[in-house]
């Protein structure tokens, strides 16, 4: 009950959002009735044609679409009344135009279309299906507008027209709108490394899984998935895509290449890029109280750093009923920080200059190996099966001096961590009757791991076993349902301190479709988060004479338990979706400390649950052959059980904006959170701001300058009992530092021949035209 009082208490503040919803969706939403039309398209022999395009056109406006099923038939629910024009067409066949009113349930008359396998000179207008928004239970499928796929260069610039993902073009990333990097699929499967080597004309749609089912609710901890649905290509084809970007004053560059070669049945594609930071200034300060003893400090902040990347991933059609895909990626990332600071420490009333240094570096390779095989059997069944090992080996090392007349200190670290992983997972499809569809399968994972530093090892090791059943409706009408559950087996020996955990993972889904334009999502899941190696490891990992912290190998998993509540509403040129999420975590792990005299000792609990509300609204704007804006605000508060130092709130808003003309394009992008929030502490960073102008030059090259506001400022606040702590970082090189930038994308002229020759045949299943006589 208590429980029940504060999740009111919260909701009260979001009401006010709910009620703006209303009167939009009041004013949005047809009130005039709305009918069912059915109809059938066939050709000259009577035969039904599958995937018939089927339009309704009310003026210039698209009122309506649907295709048709195997047997040529075709329903679309709730068309408001009116006179429409009702447009049928099929590649290979001639188009056919109708006019026909509306104003009660109507069946049609059979369509007959007639065969013509070569399109003479007409002009074409491209259908917009961005303007076509599928929602099935826990996800929605977007499709990229035609003159966006064929204008292109990345598939990166594509994907700036799913109102549900952010999209920085600059850095080549691709979020979901909680900020967070989504598990990207390629036809169902994961494939690293082949982003920047596709190709957007190959796109047939994008699907964002904001509710995976249970199947990744194990080992990938819930992530959203966004699964990219890609044409293979015919002929062979071979793609090379050049990027960098600099910026003018040469503290950051970004360096990538990627090579693909694609067959009908076969492709490779390597992969390698290279950033760097070079003398990177911050200026500091820092606060610490801990009741008996005050340290005031400023000073500045150099850091530097690189990596270099090398990825490769390729795949075979062994036949039409086999399928194999492997990959490959190392990645190394040396990086160093040193600081100085000057103030003055205080204790018992009597003050002291005080000068402090602290250096530390950072060394890691990291190797990931991976195969997945499917094999089709008849009636929709097939089995997939991934096996992919990893190693992980770093070298963190750092010292800090404090030097005052009235204490000196010293204390290093040095370490040698070495990780080496396996996992195996194993997943059946297959139909139940002619309603429903279903999965099981098993993620098995095993990590071993070795902290060694000069005082003594650290050993752990952990082994999950992960079993799963998903059900779902395969024709969703109206109501879609999707409902798995998942049995997450855990068990841990971390440094000899022997655990064991079984928790029990269900997911459900459930959408109803309203009209053809709107619809509603009800997402529920519970998610196991198992503790890192860092909280659990029990040695001192810090240098600070005043904040001794240390990890706890008694650590549980937390259990997070979340309820969303959405509404998608798709208009001719706007994206609406408004939600309202709940979150009740269990076991959280939480940092606790104490005093030790004028020393805080921390570590880690699994003490306290906490609550966790959000609401935030998604509106996405097309503005046609310019672009789209997409912009997400939203707020959120965090509340834990047990008093918290502070009132968790925060608000934040994501943006994108994409506009072009001709040759040239702008894209913008942000990221911005108010405040995050732990039990004790709250922390706080500026927004993250890019913004470019990019030049298509001819043969495929791109110039590109723009301007990036990356994160310069960021404060830290910590208050627990006695202990108060707060430091603040600017970096003046980040404020809005211009960038300059090139790209290079070359495609084989042998598959552009061949593409071309598609469409002026008809034969290209992705050329959707309406043909104007």
């Amino acid at each position: 009950m208590k429980r029940f009082l504060h999740l009111m208490h919260d909701m009260r503040e979001i009401i006010w959002f709910w009620i703006l919803f209303a009167e939009l969706f009041i004013g949005l939403v047809h009130t005039e009735a709305q009918h069912t039309v059915q109809g059938l398209i066939l050709d000259s022999t009577g035969k039904g044609l599958h995937n018939a395009t089927v339009l309704f056109m009310s003026k210039d406006t698209l009122a309506g679409a649907t295709v048709t099923n195997n047997k040529g038939a075709f329903i679309l629910r709730e068309l408001p009344s009116g006179d429409y024009t009702l447009v049928c067409s099929m590649l290979g066949y001639k188009q056919v135009e109708r006019k026909t009113s509306v104003s009660a349930n109507l069946l049609l008359p059979a369509i007959y279309l007639e065969e013509n396998p070569v399109t003479l000179q007409d002009v074409t207008v491209q259908a917009d299906r961005s303007r076509i928004v599928q929602t099935t239970a826990g996800s929605n499928t977007f499709f990229i507008s035609e003159p966006m796929k064929s204008k292109a260069r990345s598939i990166f610039e594509a994907l700036q027209e799913v109102p549900l993902l952010s999209v920085d073009i600059a850095n080549r990333s691709i979020k979901t709108l909680d900020g967070k990097d989504p598990l990207i699929l390629i036809n169902g499967v994961k494939r690293d490394d082949v982003l920047l080597a596709l190709d957007p004309e190959n796109i047939e749609a994008v699907e964002v899984i904001e509710n995976p089912s249970a199947r990744y609710l194990g080992e990938e901890g819930g992530a959203k998935v966004v699964n990219l649905r890609m044409k293979r290509s015919v002929q062979t084809a071979q793609t090379v895509n050049l990027f960098s970007t600099q910026t003018l004053n040469g503290i950051f560059g970004y360096y990538q290449g990627a090579y693909g070669m694609e067959k009908e049945k076969t492709s490779l594609f390597i992969n390698m890029h290279y950033w760097y930071n070079h003398r990177i200034k911050s200026d500091v300060e820092d606060h610490t109280s801990t009741g008996t003893f005050v340290r005031d400090l400023s000073g500045y902040r150099q850091t530097g750093g690189h990596s270099f990347y090398v990825g490769g991933n390729g795949d075979w059609v062994l036949s039409g009923t086999d399928y194999v895909s492997y990959g490959f990626s190392l990645i190394t990332n040396p990086s160093n920080t040193h600081t100085q600071e000057e103030g003055m420490a205080m204790e018992k009333g009597v003050q002291a200059p005080l000068k402090v240094k602290y250096k530390s570096k950072s060394t890691y390779l990291t190797g990931n190996y991976n195969l997945f095989y499917r094999h089709t059997y008849a009636s929709d069944r097939y089995l997939e099966m991934t096996g992919i090992f990893g190693h992980h080996k770093s070298g963190p090392e750092g010292w800090r001096t404090e030097k005052s007349e009235l204490y000196t200190y010293w204390n290093s670290i040095d370490m040698d961590n070495v990780k080496q992983y396996a996992k195996a997972e194993v997943n059946y499809d297959f139909p139940v009757g002619d309603r429903f569809a279903m999965s099981v399968g098993s993620n098995t994972y095993y990590q071993h791991i070795n902290l060694k530093d000069s005082e003594v090892n650290f050993p752990y090791s952990e082994s999950r076993e992960y079993l799963y059943v998903n059900l779902k409706n395969k024709h969703q009408k109206r109501l879609g349902y999707m409902f798995s559950v998942g049995l997450d087996l855990v068990f841990r020996n971390a440094g000899h301190v022997k655990k064991n955990y079984t928790t029990i993972l269900p997911s459900l889904s459930l959408s109803y479709k309203t009209h053809e334009q709107g619809s509603f999502q009800l997402n529920l899941k519970r998610i196991r988060n198992s503790p890192n190696i860092t909280v659990l490891n029990p040695r001192v990992t810090t240098t600070d004479s005043l904040h001794v912290n240390y990890g706890n190998p008694y650590l549980k998993p937390s259990i997070s338990n979340t309820c969303e509540l959405s509404y998608s509403l798709n208009l001719k040129s706007l994206f609406l979706t408004p939600r309202m999420g709940f979150t009740y975590n269990q076991d959280n792990v939480i940092p606790v400390g104490e005093m030790d005299g004028a020393i805080y000792r921390s570590t880690y609990t699994n003490g306290d649950h906490s609550r966790f509300v959000n609401t935030g609204l998604t509106i996405g704007i097309r503005l046609g052959q310019i672009g789209n804006i997409n912009v997400t605000p939203y707020w959120q508060k965090v509340t834990y059980n047990e008093s918290m130092s502070f009132n968790g709130k925060s608000w934040g808003i994501n943006t994108n904006v994409y506009l072009s003309y001709r040759k040239v394009y702008f894209n913008g992008y942000m990221y911005y959170t108010q405040y995050g929030y732990t039990r004790t502490s709250r922390y706080s960073y500026s927004p993250m701001i890019d913004m470019i102008f990019a030049w298509n030059l001819p043969k495929g090259w791109t110039l590109s300058v723009g301007l990036r506001d990356n994160v310069k400022s960021s404060k830290n606040w910590l208050y627990d009992g006695n202990y108060t702590a707060f430091n603040r970082s600017y970096t003046k090189d980040w404020s809005w530092t211009p960038m300059l930038g090139f790209s290079y994308n070359f495609r084989s002229k042998s598959q552009l021949r061949q593409r071309e020759k598609r469409y002026k045949n008809g034969s290209d299943s992705d050329n959707f035209n309406i043909i104007v006589k």
